[in-house]
């Protein structure tokens, strides 16, 4: 805030302005200009990436007689995250004393996938001399199948492919009124509600290794590759607090920074996991697990900063104003696939991680 406000000051000095400047901010958050505007729209452009941490899909190893070893030279198969378009789509309502009602839908789907052939390194790590010192290179997949060897080790195979999907519908209601400093800095404070609905789901299929049975009890192998299955669906509604700054420079620019924070009572509807059975003569049956009635407060921090340019038109009787911006939301512990196969693997875990978005957004918003 201080480091905005001391550019704002930069700006107007350097300018020599001594009263209203020559630019054209949102009749909301202009207290110099006395039009009313009454209707706000808005809508924006997305261009997000999503990740969400506790994705890990498979470490390498190296199989020896249907025993798992590390391998001198461990790898690890991390699930991909890209860039995928969105949008949000705004309506808002000034009233009076400069009061204004929005609300504001946002739109956030992605699907990223990765698959690896098995790794190169085949010299075992930490065995004794006695053992071979080479083996065939596998990946094992202990986070995302729950079924294990007769050695009591980890499913691994020759072959891993992930796919991540997600699912994001974002609803707020914010009442807001800005506040002046001079004509230069505009802070507008807001409070709300914000509603969120979120699903996801993680794939991982494997091709398996036929000698991870060991020589004494043949594979007796299903189709390949067996699949594991793992959804998570939640809704959300809690109270939102905001803040926006605009400081506003010559010829109807300005540099805009946003943050948000709410939190949120989350209701998850579906937590579960599914796996495909991995021998027909160890593991004959597949295996599945949920969690049921899971209910917690769930956290959701937004920050953004960037640039903009507004102009009334038609005899002041309409304004326009585009904005860009880079922004971050964090979804606070979200990952409840993740913890589900940790409290089932161990008895407990260290709590669901995080999902969060960054990107570029492109607004544009008519007023009148």
């Amino acid at each position: 805030m201080k480091s905005l406000l001391s550019l704002c000051l930069f700006g107007a000095a350097i300018a020599g302005f001594g009263d209203c400047p020559d630019y054209d901010p949102p009749q909301e958050t202009n207290k110099c200009c006395p039009c009313p505007v009454g209707i706000i729209l808005d809508a924006s452009f997305l261009y997000w990436l999503g990740g969400e941490e506790g994705l890990t899909v498979a470490t390498g190893g190296v199989l020896n007689t249907g025993v798992l070893h590390y391998a001198q030279n461990l790898e690890t198969v991390l699930q991909s995250f890209d860039y995928h378009p969105g949008f949000k789509l705004g309506f808002g309502v000034v009233i009076e004393r400069e009061w204004s009602i929005h609300s504001e839908y946002t739109w956030l789907r992605g699907e990223n996938t990765v698959s690896r052939g098995a790794p190169t390194d085949s010299t075992t790590a930490g065995v004794a001399s006695i053992i071979a010192a080479t083996g065939t290179p596998v990946w094992a997949v202990s986070d995302w199948f729950l079924q294990g060897t007769n050695f009591t080790q980890a499913l691994s195979g020759t072959r891993v492919t992930s796919k991540w999907e997600y699912g994001v519908d974002l609803l707020d209601v914010m009442a807001r009124r800005p506040f002046t400093h001079g004509c230069w800095l505009i802070i507008t404070p807001s409070m709300g509600l914000q509603a969120a609905f979120v699903r996801q789901s993680m794939n991982v299929d494997l091709t398996e290794e036929p000698g991870i049975f060991g020589f004494g009890l043949p594979l007796s192998a299903p189709s390949q590759p067996i699949h594991s299955t793992n959804h998570s669906n939640s809704w959300g509604i809690g109270p939102k607090v905001g803040v926006e700054c605009n400081c506003m420079m010559p010829q109807g620019f300005r540099i805009r920074g946003d943050s948000s924070l709410s939190l949120l009572y989350t209701s998850y509807t579906k937590i579960d996991h599914s796996e495909d059975p991995a021998s027909t003569a160890f593991n004959s049956g597949s295996l599945t697990t949920s969690f049921d009635g899971y209910s917690c407060l769930r956290p959701i921090g937004k920050l953004g900063l960037g640039a903009g340019w507004g102009r009334y038109i038609y005899c002041q009787q309409f304004h326009i104003d585009f904005l860009a911006s880079y922004d971050f939301t964090i979804f606070w512990e979200q990952n409840m696939m993740r913890k589900l196969l940790d409290d089932v693997l161990t008895g407990t875990s260290s709590g669901p991680t995080d999902l969060y978005f960054h990107g570029l957004t492109l607004t544009g918003r008519f007023d009148f």
